[in-house]
């Protein structure tokens, strides 16, 4: 298949390359559902894959727009893709330079963050991993050790059973003894 330009076309694409997404069902879900549930049920999942598809044609601008198309029509907590959608922008944004927007991306899916007292979690996957990435922009990107720190203190002591809160920990400490906070290093490490 060849790209025509058109979403059509790129939804053909999609369904070409990729025979492991949703297309392959759509039918099934069309006869179960009905033609008017199936933009509902798998809207995000075809917006998804036409942003990858873009993103790997390199088709910068059209995948952003794509990308803020599912996040506005497929929010939290219905969007399947919505924190995957956060976290290719940022990606976009970061491959171009633009750390600060990277960071509001990831800024933005943290922002719906919310605490259950009962059992089970409202935590989307990528939430830890957004918390830790905001740290390492800081760090590596813009050479800013104090929100580094900060952004990795964050980590350990909001998401407290992340896998990740080890390396947060560990990495706050590092960054605050180049920073010349030892005895606060020294106290992390503890």
């Amino acid at each position: 298949h060849v790209h025509d330009g058109s979403d059509a076309g790129l939804a053909a694409l999609v369904a070409a390359a990729r025979p492991d997404t949703i297309f392959h069902f759509a039918g099934r879900y069309r006869r179960e559902h009905g033609p008017g549930d199936v933009g509902a049920l798998i809207g995000d999942n075809v917006l998804f894959a036409i942003a990858r598809v873009q993103a790997e044609l390199g088709e910068t601008a059209e995948t952003e727009r794509t990308l803020a198309r599912l996040i506005a029509e497929y929010p939290y907590p219905s969007g399947g893709f919505w924190d995957d959608a956060h976290w290719m922008l940022a990606d976009l944004h970061e491959a171009r330079g633009d750390v600060r927007a990277a960071l509001a991306d990831l800024r933005r899916m943290l922002a719906v963050r919310e605490s259950s007292s009962f059992s089970g979690s409202y935590e989307l996957p990528r939430f830890d991993d957004a918390a830790l990435r905001i740290a390492r922009l800081y760090e590596q990107r813009l050479h800013d050790p104090s929100s580094a720190a900060d952004a990795y203190h964050a980590v350990w002591t909001g998401f407290v059973d992340s896998l990740l809160r080890d390396a947060a920990l560990a990495a706050e400490a590092r960054v605050r003894a180049q920073m010349g906070q030892t005895g606060r290093a020294c106290r992390l490490w503890g």
